[in-house]
């Protein structure tokens, strides 16, 4: 029986090639002459500029400006041609999934860190949560460069499955770099803005409808962001579901006798994440339970500390120290026998 995950996402991507049946050639084509056309970050599969191309068949906006239908196909185009060369799946444990999705993310958001995701677009699985009221499955996440400027974004794109069989897959922005997840997700609605008055798309709707979004940019995205971070930490769980030993990694590429060739997989692969901390905190319950139950006094239960910031000063103690600021993920209190795993991380030559 198929996984209705997989399922659900391989509709997705037929869809997108029965719509723009150009589009998976056309990136890969670009993403294959990626250093003459100046080339660009190692986690970025190919600029939104690529899907771009895609969507307008390059013909000029300054004359026909882009439609609101299209700018979403760009996002839509731009996630799941990235996603489609590797088709990593991420179903978290779902206790650790509880934990980081309640952790708090104040502070700085570590741009840094989200450069580590274990593949150029991951999709995590999200079972009975909502974005906006509307029930996600999961959702896309890829970094992308602007072709423009080279700023960083995260870009992140929803997966709402409605009751009445409906799929709305919903765009988020976050421009890297600007301090707090707040100020990370005002600055990308701050240019949709500026681009949006340029070519005279900016009414009292579009006005409102960015007000919201700022006002609800860190409940919205924190979630989605912290369960990432988990994702990108160097001592995060991963495995194959299907048994293998393998960890994600980046696709490397096929030597042609035309070049290097990208070849995406078959099949998705589902990832297992964090199935040892969520077992130990789940048999850590139940003891507390136990205890509790039979008027025994307890000692300390193993808890999942949550996650949070921390400062560490770097640099010799006789000169001035340098504050940086680290992203701790969860860490499991007073669990003893939670034996450290250790993962040998491959090189990447794409």
């Amino acid at each position: 029986m198929i996984d209705p995950t997989v399922a659900r996402l391989q509709a997705h991507l037929r869809a997108v090639a029965t719509r723009y049946p150009h589009a998976w050639d056309g990136i890969a084509d670009l993403r294959a002459r990626r250093h003459e056309l100046g080339d660009w970050p190692r986690w970025c599969y190919c600029p939104l500029a690529g899907a771009h191309a895609v969507v307008t068949v390059g013909r000029d906006v300054n004359q026909h400006p882009m439609t609101l239908d299209e700018s979403s196909d760009v996002a839509v185009v731009g996630a799941l041609a990235a996603w489609r060369a590797t088709q990593g799946i991420y179903r978290i444990d779902a206790t650790l999934l509880n934990a980081l999705w309640d952790t708090p993310l104040d502070g700085d958001l570590p741009a840094e860190l989200l450069e580590r995701l274990p593949e150029w677009c991951v999709y995590v699985e999200t079972p009975g949560r909502d974005t906006e009221a509307l029930p996600m499955a999961g959702y896309w996440a890829h970094l992308e460069c602007d072709a423009n400027d080279g700023r960083t974004e995260l870009r992140l794109l929803r997966d709402v499955a409605l009751p009445d069989g409906r799929q709305l897959l919903l765009p988020l922005i976050l421009h890297l770099g600007h301090g707090t997840l707040a100020a990370c997700v005002a600055a990308a609605v701050d240019e949709a803005e500026r681009q949006a008055r340029q070519r005279g798309g900016w009414d009292d709707a579009t006005r409102r409808a960015a007000d919201a979004l700022r006002a609800q940019a860190a409940a919205i995205t924190a979630p989605l962001v912290s369960l990432l971070l988990y994702l990108c930490a160097e001592a995060s769980e991963m495995r194959d579901a299907g048994g293998s030993d393998r960890r994600p990694h980046y696709q490397r590429p096929v030597q042609t006798r035309h070049g290097p060739k990208w070849i995406p997989p078959d099949q998705p692969t589902t990832w297992e994440v964090g199935w040892r901390i969520g077992a130990a905190l789940r048999a850590a319950h139940a003891r507390e339970v136990s205890h509790s139950a039979g008027g025994i006094h307890a000692s300390p239960r193993a808890h999942l500390r949550r996650a949070h910031w921390a400062t560490y000063w770097t640099g010799p103690r006789t000169a001035p120290q340098r504050a940086v600021l680290h992203w701790l993920h969860p860490i499991l209190v007073g669990q003893g026998d939670l034996v450290p795993t250790i993962h040998r991380v491959e090189g990447d030559d794409t």
